[in-house]
């Protein structure tokens, strides 16, 4: 990675680099001046849009809840409010913050490596130092291989004290709504947006207001980083009658915009229907990724919904709340229990109270702390009263309910080393579910393999079993023969083939074990890119060539050995550099007469990543050292 400053030599050639159409790769971090680094920035991407590149920009611009990652696009979509329903959202598998970010990163690297027509180059502007998300989407753009292949270029707006621009803006100014308008949308708005949600500009905004071209598009956000910093205080000391205001209007020019925090901004009216009138999955989507505006959401809708004596919306509000607690990280799991004392509110249906009990007891079981456990057994205990009391179902789903619960029970079981209650729990989930999906049964059948693992059947047992669940998997593909089948099924098939693979290498049967595991590699090379491999895949395909690497090596066969570890060290993205390290160290063992020129090439794929893995933390120190000091700066 490059450092430098706007005012340095390097910076000047990078610049005539780019509008010759000829920008080198690499990563360059660009500091300076926030004002001066507005005119860099929008100099930029004007050079940018020459027509031999596609540029991907990224703005990093906003603070507090009201924001969106900045890998989020908008779009306009015809979006219909939907009834608040507690049960649908524990319906929805959400997906967690670090995978909406993977699948973007993952969209990048197919866009930069598929299309080789056009020059691709990233361009990220930090108008303040990133929070959370968009610093681990930075990291995770440095980790891939697009670091390798495409310019990254990331324009940070330092703080200057010798700045001439208006540090406060007059108090209850057409400017101050419009700062703070932008601050509701999350510091930066598409102009077709903008233009509706602000008539008429007042003199000398654009002090406090600028704009980014991208491409086709052009984006309105902060002018420089103290107006940025100043915008989360002009709109928290305004009038609250002024605040629910001009919430109400974002919320009726943007109601059909994906892409802004739309249910924070709700939370802001006050306002009962305003706050159900944007309610559906696509604003879910939009915001799920940063819980503290989903949590403000319902919070304020539960108390909104107070006020109004609905109790029906205050309910399922307050249950949402604490689901989108347990979005925030792991361990909120042990504090929504705390905090529930075994008791939801009475508006709450006897299918939901099942449905969150069994959620909230499944992620209690996950974590690795005992009390956690004790926790997740009342709660699948909770869950089974409330199946008690719902007789007027079909028998299909009262036993699909029955299955979900005693799985919960069986794996808190295995976790506190209760094997021969886990195996009688685990036998009753596989004889009764013969109507759930073929993925599940693969989980359960791999599942009780580990539970006779530890039981006095041992090996010979749990072998069986771990081969039922590969020959389904095998099945379920052969069947199908669909390439998002084949993504579904992998997670559960590599882990029925590691597990049989390494069972089957201490009974000294290599041979079977090399051919399983390098059916499941075939496998995977059907879903990865040729060039490289997606991080959700990285730590399956090192598993599962680490364990056939070791079933060459007591086969006696040295040279496939070797050529499974060079197959790791040809895909270095995302794998640490003390992996790579030892995968290499196997390597030369496996092959003491390597020539001199590959171990050459070995050191150097090792020693790149090292430097990229360097680069990494750097970025990672530089941002957070900053954000810890503005958060000082603020308090103070």
């Amino acid at each position: 990675m490059k450092q430098m400053g706007i005012t340095d030599r390097e910076w000047a050639d990078l610049k005539c680099s780019i509008e010759a159409g000829k920008a080198p790769v690499g990563t360059f971090l660009v500091g300076g001046p926030s004002e001066a680094m507005t005119r860099e920035a929008q100099a930029l991407l004007l050079a940018a849009s020459h027509p031999n590149y596609h540029v991907r920009y990224f703005l990093c611009s906003n603070r507090g809840v009201f924001r969106t990652p900045c890998f989020f696009s908008v779009a306009n979509e015809q979006m219909q409010p939907e009834r608040l329903d507690a049960f649908e959202f524990l319906q929805e598998k959400q997906p967690g913050r670090e995978r909406c970010l993977q699948l973007k990163v993952e969209e990048l690297e197919r866009a930069a490596l598929h299309d080789s027509s056009l020059s691709q180059m990233i361009v990220i502007e930090y108008l303040l130092p990133p929070v959370k998300l968009d610093l681990s989407f930075t990291l995770h753009i440095l980790r891939s291989a697009l670091s390798r292949r495409i310019p990254i270029i990331m324009l940070y707006h330092q703080q200057n004290p010798a700045s001439t621009v208006q540090s406060t803006l007059p108090t209850g100014s057409k400017i101050e709504d419009i700062v703070s308008l932008l601050y509701l949308c999350g510091g930066r708005v598409r102009e077709l947006d903008w233009q509706k949600l602000v008539a008429h500009l007042p003199e000398a905004y654009d002090q406090f207001i600028a704009s980014r071209r991208d491409g086709t598009d052009t984006w309105i956000c902060y002018a420089n980083r103290l107006t940025t910093e100043e915008a989360e205080n002009i709109y928290q000391t305004m009038d609250q009658g002024r605040r629910h205001q001009l919430a109400r209007h974002a919320l009726h020019v943007l109601q059909h915009c994906t892409g802004y925090p739309l249910l924070t901004i709700a939370s802001e009216t006050g306002d009962l229907e305003a706050m159900l009138s944007v309610y559906s999955r696509q604003a879910i989507e939009a915001t799920i990724s940063e819980p503290e505006g989903l949590i403000r959401y319902y919070e304020r809708l539960r108390h909104v919904a107070q006020m109004a004596c609905d109790n029906n919306v205050s309910g399922a509000a307050y249950t949402l709340a604490q689901l989108a607690y347990l979005l925030l990280d792991d361990m909120q799991a042990v504090q929504v229990y705390r905090r529930l004392h075994g008791v939801l509110p009475d508006a709450i249906d006897l299918r939901t109270r099942f449905a969150f009990w069994i959620t909230l007891g499944l992620a209690l079981a996950t974590l690795a702390h005992p009390e956690a456990w004790e926790y997740a057994a009342e709660c699948f205990q909770l869950g089974k009263e409330c199946l008690k009391k719902l007789d007027q179902r079909s028998g299909a789903r009262a036993k699909l309910d029955l299955i979900g619960v005693v799985n919960g029970e069986a794996l808190v079981a295995y976790k506190q080393h209760q094997y021969e209650k886990a195996q009688k729990l685990v036998e009753f989930v596989l004889a009764h579910i013969k109507d759930t999906t073929n993925n599940f049964r693969i989980h359960v059948l791999t599942n009780l393999g580990d539970v006779l693992l530890r039981s006095p059947a041992g090996r010979e047992a749990a072998l069986e079993r771990y081969g039922e669940a590969l020959l389904l998997s095998t099945r379920v593909v052969r069947k199908l023969q669909s390439r998002s089948t084949l993504e579904q099924v992998l997670p559960y098939r590599q882990r029925a083939a590691l597990k049989l693979g390494n069972i089957l290498i201490e009974l000294e049967r290599y041979e079977e074990s090399i051919q399983i595991l390098e059916r499941l590699l075939r496998d995977f090379a059907k879903v990865t890119g040729r060039i490289w491999i997606e991080e959700r895949y990285t730590q399956m395909v090192l598993k599962a060539k680490l364990t056939l690497a070791q079933a060459y090596l007591k086969a006696g066969q040295e040279r496939m050995a070797a050529l499974c570890y060079w197959s790791i060290l040809r895909y270095p993205c995302w794998l640490d550099v003390a992996v790579l390290r030892d995968v290499a160290t196997r390597l030369c063992a496996c092959r003491p007469a390597l020539h001199e020129l590959l171990r050459r090439r070995i050191e150097r794929i090792v020693s790149e990543q090292e430097m990229i893995m360097a680069d990494v933390m750097q970025i990672q120190e530089i941002f957070t050292e900053a954000r810890y000091s503005l958060q000082h700066e603020m308090v103070a």
